[in-house]
């Protein structure tokens, strides 16, 4: 039977054990910014959770909720969003 060791456990989060190398931990990082910069491309990824921790950190939680609202529209289609809009001006 294999033998675990026990991580840091914060707020319910288990995180990996130290021993693993350094090799190992950049590998999953750079997996995780691929799988990230491919969801939210660049900005997304890289520009808004920098702003985060600015004084404009609204500015970045507006756009990940924009985003969120947002998501289902390559499948309706923006025209169904957008008839309000074109029909006030």
């Amino acid at each position: 039977m294999a033998t675990t060791e026990p991580g840091l456990t914060i707020l319910g989060i288990k995180f990996a054990p130290f021993k693993i190398p350094l090799r190992r931990r950049l590998e999953t990082l750079i997996v995780f910014a691929g799988v990230c910069e491919f969801l939210f491309g660049v900005v997304g990824c890289l520009i808004l959770p920098s702003i985060l921790f600015t004084r404009y950190w609204y500015l970045s939680v507006l756009y990940f909720a924009w985003m969120y609202y947002d998501l289902d529209a390559p499948a309706k289609g923006m025209l169904n969003k957008m008839r309000p809009v074109k029909q006030t001006f």
